[in-house]
């Protein structure tokens, strides 16, 4: 199971995160979140790693020209789209020669399930909401709806994961991914160094599901 560590802020945790094992890293660049970074904070991040993980950079409400700089200076390789973006930004963007994921989330209304399937992507991304807000709340997400999707769709499971609960989710949902970010950190610009270790060692290192 691919593992991914979100909302990396410095050095010392996107290098820890590569020795632990993570997949992948993520930047948030939007700067509403309390763990936003800007391009040239996350080319700085990115240059000291090793390029064992990915680097996944979250876009909100960027432009397109945002994204195309923010991937070829911080070497990001997967474009995470949180919002509004259109099918057909995704399959521009993919032209760059990355992976885009598409982020969903419950209560977006009837047709969630239609507009899972008809978006081109790389990968779908389920995520929680918790007053008005997404991404890094620590509220759980649906996991029923996240393991119905996962049945058609390659699925990244994000929304609320931690230590605690991070085998149960992979039982009950059966992601391809699944994405850490307010679960295994000390503040919102620090992780913790022990439990990213612990989900990394549950989720990949033979341990049973």
């Amino acid at each position: 199971m691919k593992v991914k560590i979100c909302g990396i802020t410095n050095v010392d945790d996107a290098l820890f995160c590569e020795r632990a094992g993570a997949d992948y890293v993520g930047f948030v660049f939007d700067k509403a979140s309390p763990r936003f970074v800007s391009i040239g904070e996350a080319e700085r991040i990115a240059g000291a790693m090793g390029g064992i993980a990915e680097r996944v950079g979250v876009f909100t409400t960027q432009s397109e020209a945002f994204i195309r700089e923010a991937v070829e200076r911080c070497s990001i390789s997967v474009v995470q789209l949180h919002g509004d973006y259109a099918c057909d930004l995704s399959e521009r963007v993919s032209s760059c020669g990355v992976k885009v994921w598409k982020v969903f989330w419950p209560g977006m209304g009837e047709n969630l399930l239609k507009s899972v399937d008809s978006f081109k992507c790389d990968a779908v991304l389920l995520d929680s909401v918790s007053n008005g807000r997404t991404g890094g709340t620590g509220a759980l997400s649906n996991w029923r709806l996240a393991r119905e999707i996962s049945l058609s769709r390659r699925l990244v499971l994000a929304g609320g994961l931690n230590p605690a609960n991070a085998l149960s989710a992979a039982r009950e949902v059966n992601p391809w991914c699944m994405d850490f970010n307010s679960g295994v950190e000390i503040s919102p610009r620090k992780k913790d160094f022990m439990k990213i270790k612990t989900v990394i060692g549950k989720l990949k290192k033979n341990e049973k599901i």
